[in-house]
C-alpha cells in the first residue's frame, strides 16, 4: 500500500493518532508515513474561532468521511425528533420512553460522580419522591436538567452557567463561580510537551467567552459545537467540581436552542461516563496539535450511537404496543421487566382492576329469533360475570352481535347521523364505533376500536383520547394501560 493510500486509510476511513497509525502497521518507524497523513490534511484543514492558552486557533480537518458524519448527526436528530413528537405529550407512549431514558441519564450520571444508584433510588428521583441524603448530587442534577429542558429561549450565557452551577451544589448563593485555585502539577510546569490539566486562573474568564461566542454562531454545525463544547469543558475546566456534568448540561442546552425537542430522551451522559480513558486520550492528541477532529470524529460517531439506541427504543415499543394491546396487556412483571422500574401511576387512581369485555368477533351469533342472556351459548361466552345494566331503548348495547349486524341496524345509522350533525369536528369512524361501544358502566380499549374500525393502532389510540377530549368518555389507567368509560350526556 503507497504513502497516498495510507494517507486516506487513516484519515477518510478513521481519522487516527500517530499512536493508532503506528499500532496498525506494526512498527513505531513511521515518520515518512505520518508526514504524509499531514500534508494530506492539511489541504482540507479550516481554523475555527476557537483559541486555546497562546491564543492559536485549533482548526478541523473537513473531509468528506467527517463532513458527511456531522451531516448525519444533524439529520439524525431530525427523524429522532420526527418520531419522539408523533406522541402526544400526555399519552403513555411518550411517559414510558421519557422515564426510560430518564433512567439511562441518571445511571450516567451516577456513574461520572462515581455514586451507584439502584432501581428504587432512581424511580423515585423520576418520581419526585424523597431519597437518601448520598443521592442529593444526582437529585441536583436532574433538576438542572429538567431546568435546561424549560428554558428553551435564554441565552447561553454565563448567568445561565451560574444558575445551573448553583443547582449542582445545592446552595442558594454561590460563593465563588469560576474556580480560583490552579493546578498544581508538573505537566503544567514543563516548559517543554507542556500539558494542561486545566487553564489558568487568569484565563478562564477569557476562554469561556471565547467558548461561549462559538457556541453562539449559527452557521456552525451542530456536531462540531457538542465536539467543541466537550473538549474546551475539559481543557479549561472553568470550575472547581462537576465539569463534566456542566459540559453535558451546556451540550443539551445548545440543542434546546437548536429546537432539537428530542433531547430530553438523549442520554448524552454516557459519553463522558463510558470510555472516558479514550476521550481523554484524544484530548490530549488535540492540545497538541490543536486539531479538534480527533474529538469531533469520536463524539459524532458516539452521538449517532446514542441516537440509534433511541429510535431503537422507540420503535420497539410501538411494535410491541401494537402487537400486544400496550406492553404486553395484563402481564403485571413485563414493564418492570422491560424499562427496569414500576409504570408512573396516573393522576386517575382505579380503586380495582377492572376486566375487559370478551372480543366481539369471537363471539358467535345467537340466532336472530330472540336474543335471550340465559341460554347456554350466551353464558359460555361470559367469562367472568358483569353487572347488569337497565338498557335504554336508544342505548345499544354489543351483546353477541357482529360489526356487519349491527352497521346494518337503522336505529344506529341513525345515532351516528346525529353525532355527526351535532358535533361536526368528529370522523365518521368515531360516531361508528361510539354509538356501538356507550354503555354506562362498561369500559373498552384502543385494541377494540384498532379491530372494530379496521384502523391502525396510532389512529385508534388518537381517536379514543379525542372522543375523551370531547367528554363522551372518560380515560382511566388500568394497569400497563388505558381504558375509556361512557360518560352520561346531558
Amino acid at each position: 500500500m503507497d504513502n497516498d493510500q495510507l494517507s486516506i486509510r487513516f484519515s477518510e476511513e478513521s481519522y487516527s493518532t500517530r499512536s493508532e497509525v503506528a499500532k496498525a502497521l506494526g512498527t513505531n518507524l513511521i515518520d515518512g508515513i505520518w508526514n504524509n497523513i499531514l500534508i494530506y490534511r492539511r489541504n482540507y484543514a479550516r481554523a475555527t474561532s476557537l483559541s486555546d492558552i497562546s491564543k492559536a486557533r485549533y482548526q478541523i480537518t473537513y473531509l468528506s468521511s467527517i463532513s458527511t458524519k456531522v451531516d448525519e448527526l444533524a439529520n439524525k436528530l431530525s427523524q429522532l425528533s420526527d418520531l419522539y413528537n408523533k406522541f402526544d405529550n400526555d399519552s403513555l407512549e411518550r411517559i414510558n420512553i421519557l422515564h426510560r431514558q430518564r433512567k439511562s441519564e441518571l445511571y450516567a450520571a451516577g456513574k461520572i460522580l462515581k455514586t451507584a444508584l439502584n432501581e428504587v433510588a432512581i424511580s423515585n428521583i423520576i418520581n419526585n419522591r424523597p431519597v437518601d441524603g448520598q443521592y442529593d448530587l444526582i437529585v441536583n442534577y436532574y433538576k438542572a436538567l429538567q431546568y435546561v429542558e424549560r428554558d428553551i429561549y435564554g441565552n447561553i450565557d454565563e448567568e445561565m452557567l451560574a444558575k445551573l452551577y448553583q443547582m449542582l451544589c445545592g446552595s442558594e448563593e454561590l460563593i465563588s463561580f469560576y474556580r480560583v485555585n490552579d493546578f498544581d502539577v508538573y505537566s503544567q510546569r514543563a516548559l517543554i510537551n507542556r500539558e494542561y490539566m486545566g487553564a489558568p486562573v487568569r484565563l478562564i474568564e477569557e476562554l469561556m467567552e471565547n467558548l461561549l461566542d462559538f457556541i453562539k454562531d449559527e452557521s456552525t454545525e451542530v456536531g462540531v459545537k457538542i465536539a467543541a463544547i466537550l473538549y474546551m469543558m475539559d481543557y479549561i475546566k472553568p470550575f472547581e467540581k462537576y465539569n463534566e456534568l456542566m459540559a453535558i448540561l451546556m451540550v443539551k442546552a445548545m440543542l434546546v436552542r437548536h429546537n432539537v425537542s428530542s433531547t430530553s430522551i438523549l442520554p448524552l451522559e454516557s459519553l463522558l461516563a463510558d470510555n472516558f480513558d479514550k476521550f481523554r486520550a484524544l484530548s490530549k492528541e488535540v492540545q497538541k496539535s490543536r486539531d479538534l477532529t480527533y474529538i469531533l470524529s469520536y463524539t459524532n460517531a458516539e452521538v449517532i450511537r446514542i441516537i440509534d439506541n433511541s429510535i431503537n427504543i422507540i420503535n420497539r415499543l410501538e411494535i410491541t404496543e401494537v402487537q400486544n394491546d400496550y406492553y404486553r396487556g395484563d402481564d403485571p412483571v413485563s414493564f418492570k421487566e422491560e424499562f427496569g422500574f414500576d409504570m408512573p401511576k396516573s393522576s386517575l387512581e382505579v380503586s380495582e382492576p377492572i376486566k375487559e369485555e370478551p372480543v366481539v368477533e369471537e363471539v358467535k351469533p345467537v340466532e336472530p329469533v330472540a336474543p335471550v342472556v340465559e341460554e347456554k351459548p350466551v353464558q359460555k361466552v361470559e367469562v367472568t360475570p358483569t353487572p347488569k345494566v337497565n338498557k335504554v331503548k336508544s342505548e345499544p348495547t354489543i351483546l353477541a352481535k357482529p360489526v356487519s349486524v349491527v352497521s346494518e341496524d337503522k336505529n344506529f345509522k341513525q345515532m351516528e347521523e346525529d353525532m355527526l350533525e351535532s358535533d361536526p369536528e368528529l370522523r365518521s369512524h368515531q360516531a361508528h364505533f361510539y354509538v356501538r361501544h356507550c354503555t354506562l358502566g362498561k369500559f373498552y380499549t384502543i385494541q377494540q376500536y384498532k379491530k372494530a374500525e379496521g384502523v391502525v393502532y396510532e389512529t385508534a389510540r388518537t381517536s379514543m383520547d379525542n372522543l375523551a377530549k370531547k367528554g363522551y368518555y372518560k380515560r382511566e389507567q388500568v394497569k400497563n394501560k388505558f381504558v375509556y368509560t361512557p360518560v352520561k350526556l346531558d
